[in-house]
């Protein structure tokens, strides 16, 4: 290896160079101890890469559920950047989904998915969830009841969690309990 290279690869896997803090985690610390999985639902803000490091410097597995072409984008772009990185994808909308999706939670996994976004087409074009509109800070916005309705099937807690930078390498990872089923 190069020594450039050799260098670059050493500071992408320097997890102890950042200040991650976190608020509202010692429950979902508790249940991972315990060996139960957690289901987490994020927004396209923040850093959800944050989180899945940190996790994985503690030796927590951590999967993202996505549409396969999506996970596909998304893990050529991390694996570029951090290429001994442990990332795991399971292909939303595919056959065995769910299935993979329980297997992760009863093996103690946390499970991501990113929320604030909805599937396109009219309310009723699926069964599967619904687009509510709700006021947020102070403006309706459209959700989807898909994360609240995964989690109740598969009998788990449902945290939001949010990876908020800070400025320059700290971050402070917040989580929330948003329903327990």
């Amino acid at each position: 290896m190069r020594p450039a290279a050799a260098t670059r690869k050493a500071q992408q896997e320097r997890f102890d160079a950042f200040d991650v803090r976190s608020t509202g985690a010692t429950e979902v610390h508790a249940l991972l101890g315990q060996g139960e999985g957690v289901m987490l639902a994020g927004a396209h803000f923040g850093s959800f890469e944050a989180m899945r490091a940190t996790a994985q410097g503690r030796g927590v597995r951590v999967a993202m559920l996505m549409y396969e072409d999506n996970a596909r984008l998304i893990n050529a772009t991390l694996a570029a950047v951090a290429p001994n990185a442990q990332l795991h994808t399971i292909a939303l909308g595919r056959a065995g989904a769910m299935l993979a999706l329980r297997r992760w939670l009863d093996e103690g996994g946390l499970a991501g998915l990113l929320a604030d976004r909805t599937l396109p087409g009219p309310p009723s074009a699926t069964d599967r969830s619904r687009r509510l509109m709700l006021e947020f800070l102070g403006r309706p916005a459209r959700f989807s009841d898909g994360p609240f309705r995964l989690a109740a099937m598969l009998r788990r807690p449902l945290y939001f969690m949010a990876g908020l930078y800070e400025g320059g390498n700290r971050y402070e990872l917040r989580f929330e309990l948003l329903a327990d089923f």
